[in-house]
Protein backbone atom coordinates (compact mmCIF):
# COMPACT_ATOMS: atom_id res chain seq x y z
CA UNK A 1 0.00 0.00 0.00
CA UNK A 2 1.15 3.35 -0.58
CA UNK A 3 0.41 6.03 2.36
CA UNK A 4 -0.64 9.29 1.91
CA UNK A 5 -0.85 12.38 4.11
CA UNK A 6 -3.99 14.44 5.00
CA UNK A 7 -4.01 17.53 6.27
CA UNK A 8 -7.27 16.60 7.97
CA UNK A 9 -8.59 13.34 9.05
CA UNK A 10 -11.22 12.32 6.90
CA UNK A 11 -12.12 9.21 5.30
CA UNK A 12 -13.72 11.06 2.16
CA UNK A 13 -10.56 12.96 1.92
CA UNK A 14 -8.19 9.65 2.13
CA UNK A 15 -10.84 8.63 -0.33
CA UNK A 16 -10.33 10.98 -3.03
CA UNK A 17 -7.08 11.04 -2.59
CA UNK A 18 -6.66 7.60 -3.12
CA UNK A 19 -8.97 7.51 -6.32
CA UNK A 20 -7.10 10.89 -7.59
CA UNK A 21 -4.42 8.65 -7.42
CA UNK A 22 -6.02 6.03 -9.29
CA UNK A 23 -6.31 3.17 -6.56
CA UNK A 24 -9.02 1.33 -6.08
CA UNK A 25 -9.48 0.94 -2.03
CA UNK A 26 -8.35 3.45 0.79
CA UNK A 27 -7.91 2.73 4.52
CA UNK A 28 -8.00 4.51 7.16
CA UNK A 29 -6.01 3.96 10.49
CA UNK A 30 -5.29 5.43 13.97
CA UNK A 31 -8.61 8.14 13.74
CA UNK A 32 -8.18 8.89 10.07
CA UNK A 33 -4.49 10.54 11.02
CA UNK A 34 -3.10 7.73 8.19
CA UNK A 35 -4.32 7.00 4.69
CA UNK A 36 -3.37 4.21 2.66
CA UNK A 37 -3.93 3.79 -0.86
CA UNK A 38 -4.11 0.31 -2.55
CA UNK A 39 -5.88 -1.88 -5.77
CA UNK A 40 -5.73 -4.86 -3.96
CA UNK A 41 -8.15 -6.15 -0.69
CA UNK A 42 -6.85 -9.24 0.73
CA UNK A 43 -9.86 -10.71 1.86
CA UNK A 44 -8.42 -13.63 3.96
CA UNK A 45 -7.15 -11.08 6.60
CA UNK A 46 -10.73 -9.47 7.01
CA UNK A 47 -11.19 -9.34 10.95
CA UNK A 48 -14.27 -8.77 12.63
CA UNK A 49 -15.74 -5.48 12.42
CA UNK A 50 -15.93 -4.54 16.11
CA UNK A 51 -11.48 -4.41 16.10
CA UNK A 52 -12.27 -1.47 13.80
CA UNK A 53 -13.69 0.32 16.22
CA UNK A 54 -12.40 3.95 16.40
CA UNK A 55 -14.19 7.25 15.59
CA UNK A 56 -13.28 9.37 13.28
CA UNK A 57 -11.45 12.25 14.16
CA UNK A 58 -12.86 13.97 10.82
CA UNK A 59 -15.99 14.31 9.58
CA UNK A 60 -17.39 11.47 10.32
CA UNK A 61 -19.41 10.99 13.50
CA UNK A 62 -18.59 8.23 16.13
CA UNK A 63 -22.27 7.03 16.31
CA UNK A 64 -22.64 6.48 12.68
CA UNK A 65 -21.37 3.73 10.23
CA UNK A 66 -17.70 5.13 9.57
CA UNK A 67 -14.63 4.16 11.35
CA UNK A 68 -11.21 5.13 11.51
CA UNK A 69 -9.74 1.77 11.84
CA UNK A 70 -8.22 0.14 14.96
CA UNK A 71 -5.22 0.28 16.99
CA UNK A 72 -3.76 -2.57 14.88
CA UNK A 73 -6.19 -2.40 11.80
CA UNK A 74 -7.59 -0.73 9.08
CA UNK A 75 -10.55 0.62 7.94
CA UNK A 76 -10.62 -0.42 4.27
CA UNK A 77 -13.16 1.79 2.29
CA UNK A 78 -13.84 1.31 -1.70
CA UNK A 79 -12.72 4.64 -3.97
CA UNK A 80 -15.64 4.73 -5.99
CA UNK A 81 -19.15 6.15 -4.87
CA UNK A 82 -20.42 9.19 -2.14
CA UNK A 83 -18.23 10.45 -0.15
Amino acid sequence: PVTIQLAVPDIGQCRIACKASGYTYAGVKRRGLECYCSDTFDVSEEVDRKNCNNSCDGNEQPNGNKYCGGSLHVAVYETAGDY
